[in-house]
């Protein structure tokens, strides 16, 4: 009898120690499970004529957080319901997880950093700054009457540089996206007459390639950023002998590393690149030993002024 209660009380023992095994598993498997079924929702951001939409959640993105994460129609967003707002509508804060391809929507035109004009009592934009060209409606040159409501919430006045946006073919259904602040604008002068301000183009035009005459020596120039004068800067870099490659900065990074390693030098306008793009193009510069530079401006000046500057720099070194 005491050899069978010896048995059973080590059987129990044993029992209870193969049970109390299984319970130290048990939180580790109760944490994982928490994990995945606590894991962020992705959703796909769609662009809109101001700001953006999330379908899943009901979700406005306004356009200052489209501006802040640098967030482009396709990519994927992080979602977190906060306090709702005045209006008692959904809010949520975002963050980027997951960029997509890049592609912006083909029914959806952007003109940025249009002057403001006063015509026949009505505000109007006629061109945009990045690249100098009229505002066009296919091939024909047209003038945007600005939005009146945006007008008013916006506090939009006469010389007052803008970016706008528009339903392809219905320029009329534009909605102002953004004001600039035109102290931080360099290259910005309230329009005049048509003929004085073509005047006035050409004359500036000269100025700068007298003042920029170094020639560039068959180089080839990196430029990331600022895709809208891309064809601007294309063209002043061949009329001094160089030869250019541009870069948005959110290639993937093989190509990206591949067109810096192709480069004699780069410059990276930094107001008009992503963060990422920044970071990786200085990265491998560094990396290959090319030389680079940052500019801050968007003007064509100031970027002849850095290549002028970077082969000078380099021819010295070497």
């Amino acid at each position: 009898m005491v050899d069978i209660q010896n048995f059973q009380s080590k059987h129990q023992i044993s029992l209870v120690s193969d049970t109390s095994k299984d319970l130290d598993v048990l939180p580790e498997v109760i944490e994982q499970t928490k994990n995945i079924e606590t894991s962020p929702q992705k959703y796909r951001f769609e662009r809109k004529l101001r700001g953006g939409y999330i379908q899943e959640i009901d979700g406005y993105v306004p356009e200052g957080v489209v501006r802040n994460l640098e967030i482009q129609h396709g990519d994927y967003l992080y979602a977190v319901e906060v306090e709702p707002g005045y209006h008692q509508k959904k809010r949520f804060e975002y963050s980027i997880a997951e960029k997509g391809l890049g592609i912006e929507p083909s029914d959806r035109i952007q003109y940025n950093y249009c002057p403001v004009e006063m015509e026949s009592g009505r505000l109007v934009v006629k061109k945009n700054l990045d690249s100098g060209e009229d505002i066009r409606l296919g091939e024909v040159a047209y003038t945007v009457i600005l939005n009146e409501d945006d007008i008013h919430s916006l506090n939009i006045k006469e010389n007052d540089i803008v970016d706008i946006a528009f339903p392809i073919d219905k320029p009329e259904a534009n909605r102002i996206l953004w004001r600039h602040n035109t102290e931080n604008y360099d290259s910005w002068v309230p329009p005049l007459k048509s003929g004085h301000y073509k005047k006035a183009k050409q004359q500036g035009t000269t100025e700068i390639i007298n003042k920029c005459n170094l020639d560039f020596d068959s180089k080839t120039i990196l430029v990331v950023g600022l895709e809208a004068r891309k064809s601007v800067f294309e063209k002043e870099i061949d009329a001094r002998g160089g030869t250019m490659i541009w870069a948005s900065g959110n290639e993937e990074l093989s190509r990206l590393e591949a067109m810096v390693k192709k480069s004699d030098l780069a410059v990276i306008i930094i107001s008009h690149v992503s963060h990422r793009g920044s970071i990786e193009t200085v990265k491998y510069c560094k990396n290959h030993g090319i030389p680079f530079t940052p500019v801050k401006s968007r003007g064509v000046e100031s970027l002849i002024t850095a290549i002028n500057e970077s082969i000078q720099e380099t021819t010295h070194i070497a």
